[in-house]
């Protein structure tokens, strides 16, 4: 996929979480992963390749049995709307978000996505 430019304006300088909102449009089982630049320069080694997971839900439709009346759980199909992730270090023990100090004022976002293969 090519990537996606646009800029954003900082009201105060700081540090931020990496988030964004984001749906599925194919049907690959990996995650979503992107590089994010900022000023046409990666802000820390792991922004080359940030990744954020695939969403699940429940198939729709009539509870599952078996032949003793157990109850299966639902068969999981990728949810289709949207939703938001921040990006999270995938290294840190307790699941640290990634951060990035940003002073105010305006600054140019690269978003390059790229598959995950396995």
């Amino acid at each position: 996929s090519a990537p996606v430019e646009f800029e954003i304006s900082v009201p105060e300088t700081g540090n931020y979480y990496i988030g964004m909102s984001y749906k599925s449009i194919d049907n690959i089982m990996s995650d979503f992963r992107i590089g994010l630049k900022i000023d046409n320069a990666y802000p820390f080694d792991k922004a080359e390749k940030l990744d954020f997971p695939r969403m699940w839900c429940d198939e729709k439709g009539k509870p599952l049995f078996d032949d003793m009346g157990n109850e299966f759980a639902a068969q999981q199909v990728q949810y289709k709307g949207y939703f938001y992730n921040e990006a999270i270090d995938p290294t840190a023990q307790n699941g640290d978000k990634y951060v990035i100090y940003l002073t105010a004022g305006e600054h140019k976002i690269t978003i390059n996505p790229t598959i995950i293969m396995g």
